[in-house]
């Protein structure tokens, strides 16, 4: 099978697949398809290259970035003699909203804008009908418990779970939760109070969301600065945030004066 035979047929079949093409260096043009859990199809003209993209581009896919990275002729980091483009189709990440209050149609709406697959779920079946989130790709009339037995384990590092309302959960039922709500990247969790809107009281996310996300605010941040700040912070978003944004202002350059 060719590798376009092999990007057509992931692409049909709704597979997350990377395609990896040299475009500088020796063997310009050349093609290697990855797929997790599959062989890798096509070939960059070197087996150790080979291995060492094949390695980089699902760890692109499974984040969900397209890139171009520089290698030697052999695979060495930190070389230049190749440079291989890394495009990733890989599935869209899911957001899925406990709670099927007002704000969450709108809350659909920008998650569509950005990309993700949306499901709203609430047991509560006059509340959560097609025609109050028509936006939505999925409605679902469930328990949060049993829903996520049902899809937790297709959860990623870059899906996104919103739990509203939290502080209508009895304690055992927030606890049996909360292992399954762990295999999102990012996790939101609000409570209602008193004459006010929605308060969040716990976010999580991963370092490869972390990263994903500071990418687009300062693509200075090195990945070991990322993981560092999500350990530091137990994964938790604000602070990783925070503590990211202190060290880059300690860090920067004092204002020259002559200017």
């Amino acid at each position: 099978m060719s590798v376009y035979e092999a990007l057509r047929d992931a692409l049909r079949g709704k597979d997350p697949v990377a395609l990896a093409t040299v475009v500088e260096g020796p063997n310009v043009g050349a093609k290697l398809l990855v797929r997790p859990d599959a062989p890798a199809v096509g070939s960059l003209g070197n087996h150790d290259l080979d291995r060492v993209v094949a390695r980089d581009a699902l760890g692109e896919l499974e984040a969900g970035l397209t890139s171009t990275r520089h290698y030697g002729t052999l695979g060495e980091a930190r070389e230049l003699d190749v440079s291989v483009f890394i495009e990733s189709f890989a599935l869209p990440p899911r957001l899925i909203i406990f709670g099927a209050v007002d704000f969450t149609a709108a809350l659909a709406k920008v998650a569509k804008v950005l990309g993700y697959r949306v499901t709203v779920c609430d047991a509560r079946a006059v509340f959560a009908t097609v025609q109050r989130f028509p936006m939505a790709d999925e409605v679902v009339n469930d328990w949060p418990d049993r829903y996520l037995a049902k899809v937790g384990d297709e959860l990623g590092p870059r899906d996104a779970i919103l739990f509203d309302g939290a502080g209508h959960l009895m304690l055992w039922t927030w606890w049996r939760l909360r292992d399954r709500l762990r295999a999102a990247g990012v996790l939101i969790v609000t409570a209602h109070r008193a004459h006010r809107g929605p308060v969040v009281v716990r976010t999580a996310t991963s370092p490869e969301l972390l990263r994903e996300l500071v990418a687009e605010l300062d693509p200075t941040v090195g990945d070991a600065q990322i993981r560092d700040a999500c350990h530091e912070a137990r994964c938790d978003l604000r602070a990783a945030l925070r503590s990211l944004y202190e060290s880059a202002w300690i860090n920067r350059p004092a204002p020259d004066p002559t200017h």
